[in-house]
């Protein structure tokens, strides 16, 4: 589940947002996590898209070498619907010193960038071997999420082939509005831009978690390092969206639900559209 530069196969998403307070600068940012299993039907090197609403983006490093990382926080969340056998908020932008790059992570070499940077020349810095070709249909759909998601940061998770990673890609940046948890949710495998709001079979295991509250689900992760990791929360709360006709839409969660607990349906009620 997201958005390819492609067409591609997607499926096992999974993902979750959690806060914390960097002591040394005193600001809140924001750490999110993504995985999931990618084939290329393009025939050529393909990317993922994912679009934050926020500052300052970089990637947090020690994820890339777990094992089991997403799927011990995510494995016990409650689905929405029976399960099935699936196969097949925006801000003002303060001041910043960040600049784009492109570095190598896991499975993929990851774009990070803002949206006034020129994201398609960024592409040229990927390695030829995972670097999408830069299309037509590429530009307008970078064109898209610049016009939609003004002021976000995005990573484009590039890729070649198949890919099943068994870490997420993590990062974080300082969020526009810290009311809210954002984990992004559309998706689009044909290379186009997405339908927001369309009808979509949903595969998504999504957990929010926060810093100064305890959550339902107390994560017991397979690799006892992880535990105490600043990337890595202990207690989570979350859905696993398996809705056969779910709107395509981010999952944007406000921090007093998170706060009050809210667990599975209860807290898929009060998304923000």
């Amino acid at each position: 589940m997201c958005v390819t530069s492609g067409p591609a196969l997607l499926g096992g998403t999974m993902a979750f947002t959690f806060d914390h307070l960097d002591n040394p600068d005193k600001r809140t940012w924001h750490v999110s996590g993504y995985q999931n299993n990618a084939l290329d039907l393009s025939g050529n090197p393909n990317c993922m898209l994912l679009h934050f609403p926020g500052d300052e983006i970089r990637t947090i490093h020690g994820p890339e070498t777990t094992h089991r990382f997403m799927a011990d926080m995510t494995r016990v969340l409650p689905a929405l619907e029976p399960l099935r056998d699936f196969r097949n908020s925006r801000g003002t932008r303060s001041a910043s010193n960040f600049q784009p790059r492109v570095e190598e992570y896991g499975d993929y070499h990851v774009v990070l960038a803002q949206d006034d940077t020129n994201i398609l020349d960024m592409l040229e810095a990927v390695p030829e071997q995972r670097r999408p070709p830069r299309t037509k249909q590429l530009e307008a759909l970078v064109n898209w999420y610049q016009q939609k998601f003004e002021n976000y940061c995005f990573v484009l998770a590039c890729f070649v082939g198949e890919v099943r990673p068994i870490h997420p890609i993590v990062v974080e940046y300082v969020p526009h509005n810290d009311d809210v948890l954002f984990v992004p949710g559309l998706e689009a495998h044909d290379g186009l831009p997405p339908v927001i709001g369309q009808p979509v079979e949903r595969d998504f295991r999504v957990a929010f978690g926060l810093q100064v509250c305890p959550q339902p689900v107390q994560v017991q992760y397979t690799d006892h390092a992880i535990r105490g990791q600043r990337w890595a929360p202990d207690d989570v709360t979350g859905m696993y969206d398996n809705r056969l006709q779910g709107p395509n839409q981010d999952y944007v969660v406000p921090y007093d639900s998170i706060k009050d607990g809210l667990f599975g349906k209860e807290l898929l009620e009060v998304l923000v559209g």
